[in-house]
């Protein structure tokens, strides 16, 4: 059996085997526990900061979605008071030297169904125009979306129109109010009716 030295106040002979004292396993336990205690409240605090920034991805992605169904819609507004307007200002500009220009300036603009109906339009009046030598200018003052879907939209126009002729040559110019209604065709506005107030 090995002396237990450490209760001796004279140290042992030269080659005399010894022994340390044992250490406490309190301070140990103490050490493990706050370690522990350190890392459960670690735990917590990296579990509540997931959460807030896992809502707040949730809130920026939803705020993100009505952004852009809100620029969506609003682009959607503007094509369609820009087709009115420039349907609106091919309409009232005729010159009886290109009887075709009005028709052709409609027909991308339009469905085939008006486009048609504004062709036989023109065709029906051509022999007064030619033998008028009429020259009409439309500008286009104010344009607003009264109402609009999905899939159809009514803009209001306010116009003028410039006129000479030979039968008035120095000219005249008169105010029209026009509805345009629009359908909504393979991701574009198109007119589909004009009607002159």
């Amino acid at each position: 059996m090995t002396p237990q030295w450490h209760n001796n106040p004279n140290p042992p002979p030269p080659g005399w085997p010894t022994q340390t004292p044992p250490k406490s396993r309190t301070g140990v336990i103490v050490v493990l526990s706050l370690l522990l205690a350190a890392f459960i409240a670690a735990t917590c605090v990296l579990a509540v900061l997931y959460a807030t920034s896992s809502d707040d991805d949730s809130a920026t992605s939803q705020a993100d979605a009505q952004q852009s169904q809100a620029a969506a819609v609003d682009a959607s507004r503007a094509e369609a008071v820009d087709v009115a307007r420039k349907v609106a200002t091919a309409m009232m500009s005729l010159d009886y030297r290109q009887p075709d220009a009005p028709a052709a300036a409609i027909a991308p603009l339009s469905t085939p169904e008006f486009a048609a109906k504004w062709r036989k339009t023109l065709d029906s009046s051509r022999t007064v125009y030619e033998t008028s030598k009429v020259v009409t200018t439309g500008t286009v003052s104010h344009a607003a979306v009264e109402r609009i879907d999905a899939t159809t939209a009514t803009v209001i126009v306010l116009a003028e129109q410039k006129t000479s002729s030979l039968i008035a040559p120095q000219g005249s110019t008169t105010k029209t109010q026009l509805i345009v209604e629009l359908n909504r065709v393979d991701g574009k506005w198109l007119a589909d009716d004009v009607t002159v107030i």
